[in-house]
């Protein structure tokens, strides 16, 4: 049968893999978190001493950065290239298939996949783990672990991101409990499931049954700075000895882009300079939006920064994050973990974020900033007064605890996390 959507490609012929168990990493969308999970997490394992065998949409640069990086681990490495799925909304066949069907693809589908890996490897993967697996769990509200246990026949684990679910009890309560998205944890095929806020572990371990539910860090990549970055040069240049306030990566309404336009606006008098650094994700505003956004930027107001292009690599990211004084994380209805405040650690920014859910516990407890209501703008503006003058050290407030926060968000902790999710699984 044909595989929907999907496309297999081994991308050169190589060495016959080293012995040993195989493990394989699979996510279907490429670029920004994904492409740098997906190093990290390769790397990670190799140094454990497994064999690693990597989908993703772009096999040819992992290869390169391994070749780069690792090149004593390359004999235990294979990648194949696998095509981002087109989106269920615009695909004219896709549309009209079922949403218990689509679920049914989905896993059908990495099934497949995987089969012409295994033909091309000449060894069957002890393990496959998903690097998202939301994308996997999404459709599954219609049907079992029993359904995902037959269409899938390996041995699989993978990394939760969404909480939302598990953080809100009002829609817990709406949906009468959780739904079989969950319950496929409980497949005799799932191995164990990482999960990054700690605060929902234990709840999901009551859903998860009998599997290992795993609490993994959130990393970023920490690659030094790439200081002579001409957007950093711009930045630089058009602050002067003003304040850097920042909300960098990708410009979605949900990450308070709306808002933090609305602060820029009533600071004109203050001595602070406003970044919007990242790919502006207009699907994501409405067509009302998207002229606010265009008429603030053709505005060129003076304490305002506009760069609205992707950032291609993390040691451009990581420059600008390092030019900044604040980093405002003010999102909007999110309730999970994300590495802005990884990277607030690294290069120890203080950070802004809304109150509730996991960032705020995180921002609390290791005092890395504050935390505001969402689309408060005047509670937003005071929360960086209070930050900016935090800076005086005639201030005298709690000093933030990075180096802590950094260790439990660190690779050594992954290894830890991976360490626990290959449990029971052999090397040989």
């Amino acid at each position: 049968m044909i595989c929907l959507g999907y496309y297999l490609r081994k991308i050169k012929k190589t060495k016959t893999l080293a012995n040993g168990s195989l493990i394989a990493l699979i996510d279907n969308i490429g670029g920004g978190h994904h492409e740098m999970y997906m190093k990290i997490f390769t790397r990670v394992l190799l140094e454990l001493g497994y064999n690693v065998m990597t989908l993703c949409p772009n096999p040819f640069q992992l290869e390169e950065w391994i070749q780069k990086k690792l090149p004593d681990f390359s004999h235990q490495f294979r990648a194949f290239k696998i095509n981002e799925p087109q989106s269920l909304s615009t695909n004219r066949f896709l549309i009209k298939i079922p949403r218990i069907s689509q679920g049914w693809w989905h896993w059908y589908n990495a099934a497949c996949v995987i089969r012409r890996g295994v033909k091309d490897c000449k060894t069957e993967p002890s393990l496959v783990f998903f690097n998202y697996l939301d994308d996997y769990l999404y459709f599954n509200s219609f049907f079992t672990h029993l359904i995902v246990s037959a269409i899938f026949q390996y041995r699989w684990a993978g990394l939760f991101f969404n909480s939302a679910l598990l953080r809100k009890p009002d829609e817990y309560a709406r949906l009468g409990g959780l739904d079989n998205r969950y319950l496929s944890l409980r497949s005799s095929k799932c191995h164990s499931v990482g999960v990054l806020d700690e605060g929902i572990a234990y709840k999901l371990q009551e859903v998860a049954g009998r599997t290992r539910v795993v609490v993994f860090p959130d990393i970023t990549d920490n690659t030094k700075p790439t200081l002579g970055y001409h957007v950093v040069q711009k930045i630089i240049n058009r602050a002067g000895k003003r304040k850097i306030i920042g909300l960098v990566g990708s410009q979605e309404k949900r990450k308070g882009v709306l808002t933090f336009l609305k602060i820029a606006s009533q600071c004109t008098d203050k001595p602070w300079f406003f970044v919007f650094a990242g790919k502006l994700a207009k699907n994501t505003f409405n067509s009302e939006e998207l002229r606010y956004i265009k008429n603030m930027t053709k505005s060129f107001p003076s304490n305002c920064f506009f760069y609205f292009d992707f950032i291609p690599q993390e040691a451009q990211f990581n420059a600008i994050i390092n030019i900044c004084d604040c980093l405002y994380a003010a999102y909007k209805a999110f309730a999970g973990s994300s590495n802005i405040l990884t990277k607030a650690a690294i290069f120890e920014k203080p950070v802004i974020v809304s109150k509730g859910f996991c960032m705020e516990e995180r921002v609390k407890k290791f005092n890395l900033g504050l935390s505001v209501q969402e689309g408060k703008v005047e509670e937003c503006i005071n929360a960086i007064s209070f930050l900016m003058e935090r800076n005086v050290a005639s201030v005298d407030v709690e000093i933030p605890n990075y180096e802590n926060f950094r260790e439990n968000h660190s690779e050594k902790q992954l290894k830890k996390a991976f360490i626990q999710v290959l449990h029971g699984i052999g090397k040989n």
